[in-house]
């Protein structure tokens, strides 16, 4: 997630906000938050001497306490984008636009498969396949692929752009 580095003046020195306006910030899953608390839990700490061992339970106690507070972030987290996301309809928005994708590409099938009698209507067929989403990928392809799309974008080219027939024109070709 990227935050803007001017509001962590608690956080983040002067000059390392000057010399980054943004930066990253991971936010844990929790899941991920999860999986470390368990094994922050299950680490057995082991030292050569008392000494050693003691500021490898200490520095567990702080891990386990860490990666509960962790935890309790990302629940929260979670939670929260729920609750947003739920109120501003990201979900209903995004099968809204997978219709609407699936819609395009239904209609760009069918005009690729119907029969052009005029180089109109051949252009439109080719402007069918490039909108389909697959011209592009065929176009960086290279073989028969991206000769078939070199084609396609040859007929957009070659054919009339419009086809506009005014009552005027009507008028002189009845006379």
């Amino acid at each position: 997630m990227m935050r803007d580095t001017c509001v962590l003046t608690k956080r983040l020195a002067a000059k390392f906000r000057q010399a980054n306006p943004t930066a990253c910030f991971v936010v844990m899953s929790v899941e991920d938050a999860q999986e470390r608390l368990e094994r922050a839990t299950t680490y057995v700490p082991k030292g050569r001497t008392e000494k050693a061992l003691a500021a490898k339970r200490a520095l567990k106690e702080r891990y386990i306490a860490e990666s509960e507070r962790q935890l309790v972030l990302a629940r929260e987290y979670h939670a929260e984008t729920t609750r947003l996301r739920i109120a501003a309809g990201v979900d209903k928005a995004k099968r809204r636009v997978g219709h609407a994708e699936t819609a395009v590409s239904d209609a760009c099938t069918d005009i690729s498969q119907a029969a052009a009698f005029t180089p109109e209507g051949l252009r439109i067929k080719a402007e069918a396949i490039k909108a389909s989403g697959i011209f592009e990928a065929f176009r960086g392809s290279g073989g028969i692929m991206a000769e078939m799309a070199s084609f396609v974008q040859s007929v957009i080219n070659l054919a009339p752009k419009s086809v506009a027939i005014h009552v005027a024109d009507l008028d002189k070709v009845a006379s």
